[in-house]
């Protein structure tokens, strides 16, 4: 357990330096939308309109930044030097995988809350003719940022080995597709989604075990 709490401090300080600053950045922007007055920016042709234009596009950016970068994170630092280093503290693979599992549970949600409330506050500056940023969602929010920073990552990592073990190439893209596929099979409607939640859980622990394994036995 001290092995796993350590991991989960590296990992939350490795991503909160990657990511401190489109973290500020986002407080930021949300409060200056907040002061900013609805009349400055009401119509088209208003002074600050190419300003909340940029905000807005800002917002779009840091959205996708949360959907990729727990999934690719994951993988990124193979044949790296930390990965190395990793290893030689002799904690057992499946409990590095927990925590950097956990701490990108932690960081989509915060970035999740932060984008929502640019969302919300940008919404009084929208007109009859024109709107912005708007975070459109397939899932329920709690199922869509276990999704995106566990499960899919989970399946991304297993189909990224799987094929590293078949010919000892990296095939990002293809994992990509197949971990999109798998997740797409696991739709279960017509559920409660505390319950597909723990459906698509369960099924993603063999994955989870497997890569683990996968891993252990890599040199990668």
């Amino acid at each position: 357990m001290k092995k796993f709490k350590s991991c989960l401090y590296w990992e939350g300080r490795t991503k909160y330096e990657r990511l401190r600053f489109l973290f500020l950045a986002l407080i930021c922007a949300n409060l200056l939308l907040w002061i900013m007055p609805e009349s400055w920016c009401r119509y088209a042709d208003d002074t600050f309109f190419p300003a909340v234009m940029l905000l807005s596009l800002f917002y779009s950016l840091s959205a996708l930044v949360m959907m990729f970068y727990p999934t690719l994170s994951l993988v990124s630092g193979y044949g790296e030097f930390y990965r190395d280093m990793e290893r030689l503290t002799g904690v057992p693979v499946w409990q590095r995988h927990a925590a950097k599992l956990a701490v990108n549970l932690a960081v989509t949600g915060v970035l999740f809350v932060l984008v929502k409330i640019g969302e919300n506050v940008m919404t009084k500056f929208a007109g009859e003719t024109h709107s912005y940023f708007r975070m459109q969602l397939d899932l329920p929010a709690p199922e869509m940022i276990l999704a995106v920073s566990v499960l899919f990552p989970v399946l991304y990592i297993w189909a990224y080995l799987v094929l590293y073990q078949r010919n000892g190439n990296r095939h990002g893209v293809l994992a990509w597709v197949i971990a999109a596929l798998l997740f797409n099979m696991f739709h279960f409607a017509g559920i409660d989604m505390i319950w597909r939640i723990v459906i698509r859980t369960l099924i993603c622990v063999p994955f989870f075990i497997s890569a683990g394994r996968m891993e252990k036995r890599l040199d990668i």
